[in-house]
């Protein structure tokens, strides 16, 4: 079946490329007694359809953002489906690793994000301790293909970035690519 093979080869790749992330996933289901494949399920919604076409519904944040030498400001607005009201929550988050982990070799992560319910951190508005501070912006594109790194899995590692150039390497994903879409702002207040 073919959402089956979009299902087992999108999670093969993000375990081969951030298999801390998906330790992390499987704790939130452990902890929400949920099986792991549901949560799965939900960071991979639109690559597990194949893609957009024909979906009116909306959806999609609005960020601002003010760069000036005096003032810097990101102001977002989390536009949510109604079905997702009060059921989400700010997550701030000391991670130390014992030896490095994942494609990008993360050691230590200090974030807050706000969450959705049984989401990783990092798809919404979030900042970290090397003053990274950045949103998201859904984008749906029409066709989408699984084997590759969805948008919330990228995000997370964001999480993680130190500067401007190691945000830029994550969001290019060398060697696997991104399976969806989505806009991202960001700014260092350091």
């Amino acid at each position: 079946m073919v959402v089956s093979k979009i299902y087992v080869d999108t999670y093969e790749s993000v375990n081969k490329s951030f298999p801390q992330y998906i330790r992390e996933l499987q704790g939130i289901a452990d902890g929400a007694k949920v099986e792991f494949h549901k949560l799965f399920l939900l960071h991979i919604d639109d690559v597990i359809t194949g893609g957009q076409d024909g979906n009116n519904q909306p959806i999609g944040c609005s960020t601002i953002c003010v760069n000036e030498p005096d003032c810097v400001v990101l102001g977002h607005t989390e536009d949510a489906l109604s079905e997702v009201l009060n059921h989400f929550y700010f997550v701030s988050a000391h991670i130390i690793s014992e030896s490095p982990e994942g494609k990008h070799k993360v050691v230590e992560e200090r974030f807050t994000s706000l969450c959705y319910a049984g989401h990783l951190p990092g798809y919404t508005m979030n900042a970290n301790h090397h003053g990274l501070v950045f949103s998201i912006n859904t984008l749906s594109a029409k066709t989408l293909v699984g084997g590759k790194t969805p948008r919330h899995f990228i995000t997370r590692a964001l999480l993680a970035a130190e500067n401007f150039v190691q945000a830029q390497e994550i969001l290019r994903d060398h060697g696997v690519g991104a399976a969806d879409g989505c806009s991202i702002n960001m700014t260092f207040l350091r």
